[in-house]
């Protein structure tokens, strides 16, 4: 009889709450009504005013060329053309009373220096910024800005900022460009919406007030049964999660007397807590570790990209070469790497080579290979005579087999003479300033360095003459694969090198790494990107 006495008050209980529940729908209902009218109102203005400063920007950044103001933006010396901006920038403030700033900046990595805020005739002078004051990026600035200053673009969207000086605000910007399309400066408009909160709350303070007391008796009435059936079992349950964040390692499920939905969500808590807690525990663990490593990582890059030359002219002190070359590795660190060192007074250096392989293991191997080539060339001895050398100290050295694709070759500046071997590696492009184009190098390809400990290698020779130049570079770029699934290939790079063959060596580079981009579109790049570009000026 008990029993069924129980069961009953259970469902009775269940229904009252449900009942209770229904009630208060109609303050959820009220809420959501006052919410729905706000946001739309709201949505508006803020529509209204972001037009407002998207239009301004535009205008400006279309009137105002960098031509225009370069003068006053590099000296702070006003001419003709600043004076006519400022006018033109102030005349624009003047007719937009709700546009509170419009400024012209130069944007540099850690901050922006203004040139030119706009004035109005109801400004307070003291607020508005001189010609050189600089201002530090918020985070959002930066990491929206900065990115579309570079990319000589406008603002996709206007944002909405917020700080202690001037509350919220909208703004816009868009760039001051050259006559080639470049940005120099930007364009910025705010307008401060703090002003908005007041207008909405004035006109849904009616609605507002009517639901209220619409609503009051209703919740008067409710108030109780809400305290009895749910507010003192969740009392106690928010005292008991409070309570985890004191060091409580449980919760006293034995408070929650009626078998219902709120005792059964403490127990699934309690259960739930202690899971979190060893999770927690688990995920710290983890976190610590990956951190290690992404740190370690960090070093490996860096001292990576320290070991391969990188300064350029490479050699500042010959007027007969020019070069310039360029590593991208997949990870954080590749096997890939190029080199290029004076042998002696006559004698140029030039590797590219490809370690089988990536990541750690690939970039360990790959300092162990270039340390070598380089001792070896210093002796004075041929091409070939190096990686034997090489080759038979990577064989018998090292317990992992690890192979290295070597093009190595060496210049004498007097004769203009290259004396060469290829061991695994691709086929050079060569221009020859006869002919005015580049075409593939067709030399002989030998085994790679490393895979034997007695290699035997043979030296190529190619007799180069002014104005002749040789394109270097790994597999990463021939196998790069595109949107439609197809490698990018030898073709490919020789009609790229054709089509502009006015560029020097860096621009060269810069060439093919465009169109390499351009050709993988979305896709990740999948394997080292080396290349070495070498002009005979």
């Amino acid at each position: 009889m008990s029993q069924e006495t129980s069961h009953k008050r259970i469902r009775m209980t269940i229904k009252t709450r449900l009942s209770l529940i229904l009630l208060v729908l109609m303050v959820l209902m009220a809420g959501v009504i006052i919410h729905i009218t706000t946001n739309a109102l709201s949505d508006n203005y803020l529509s209204f005013e972001a037009d407002r400063a998207m239009d301004t920007v535009d205008l400006i950044s279309r009137t105002v060329s960098w031509e225009q103001l370069q003068h006053y933006a590099e000296t702070g010396e006003e001419d003709e053309n600043a004076a006519r901006i400022r006018k033109f920038m102030n005349d624009t403030k003047e007719s937009n009373n709700d546009l509170n700033y419009i400024y012209i900046f130069v944007p540099d990595e850690t901050q922006f220096m203004y040139v030119i805020d706009a004035i109005a005739s109801d400004d307070d002078p003291a607020n508005i910024s001189a010609y050189g004051d600089t201002f530090e990026y918020t985070d959002t600035e930066y990491n929206e800005m900065l990115p579309d200053f570079k990319a000589s673009r406008s603002s996709e969207d206007v944002m909405l900022g917020e700080n202690d000086e001037f509350g919220a605000y909208l703004y816009a910007w868009a760039p001051i460009l050259d006559k080639d399309g470049k940005a120099h400066a930007m364009v910025e408009a705010d307008v401060t919406v703090d002003w908005l909160a007041a207008k909405i709350n004035q006109i849904v303070g009616g609605v507002t007030m009517t639901l209220v007391v619409s609503i009051l008796v209703t919740v008067l009435i409710i108030l109780w049964f809400l305290n009895f059936i749910v507010g003192k079992p969740l009392a106690i349950l928010k005292k008991g999660v409070e309570s985890y964040r004191e060091g409580a390692m449980d919760l006293d499920t034995s408070r929650f007397k009626r078998n219902d939905e709120i005792r059964e969500i403490a127990v699934s808590f309690d259960e739930l807590m202690d899971k979190v807690r060893n999770y927690t525990e688990e995920v710290k663990r983890a976190s610590a570790e990956q951190e290690r490593i992404g740190a370690e990582l960090s070093v490996a890059t860096q001292i990576q990209g320290d070991m391969l030359p990188c300064i350029f002219p490479a050699f500042p002190d010959l007027e007969q070469i020019d070069l310039f070359a360029a590593m991208k590795p997949i990870k954080e660190v590749g096997g890939d790497f190029y080199d290029f060192f004076r042998i002696d007074r006559n004698h140029i250096g030039l590797v590219t080579a490809d370690v089988e392989g990536k990541g750690i293991p690939a970039a360990l191997f790959m300092v162990i290979s270039r340390t070598l080539i380089k001792n070896e060339a210093l002796a004075g001895i041929s091409p070939a005579q190096v990686l034997e050398a090489v080759s038979g100290q990577l064989n018998s050295s090292s317990n992992i087999s690890m192979i290295v694709a070597v093009w190595f070759g060496i210049y004498e500046l007097s004769t203009r003479r290259l004396m060469y071997v290829n061991a695994g590696q691709q086929q050079p492009a060569l221009y020859r300033a006869s002919t005015g184009k580049y075409e593939l190098l067709r030399d002989i390809t030998e085994p790679e360095a490393g895979k034997e400990e007695h290699m035997n290698y043979t030296d190529c020779e190619l007799a180069l003459e002014r104005g002749d130049r040789l394109f270097l570079y790994t597999d990463g770029i021939p196998e790069t694969v595109g949107a439609r699934s197809e490698e990018y290939g030898t073709l490919r790079i020789l009609r790229c090198l054709n089509s502009d063959t006015e560029c020097d060596p860096q621009e060269t580079i810069e060439l093919v790494q465009r169109d390499l981009e351009h050709f993988r579109g979305k896709a990740e790049q999948q394997d080292d990107i080396t290349m070495m570009s070498f002009y005979v000026n």
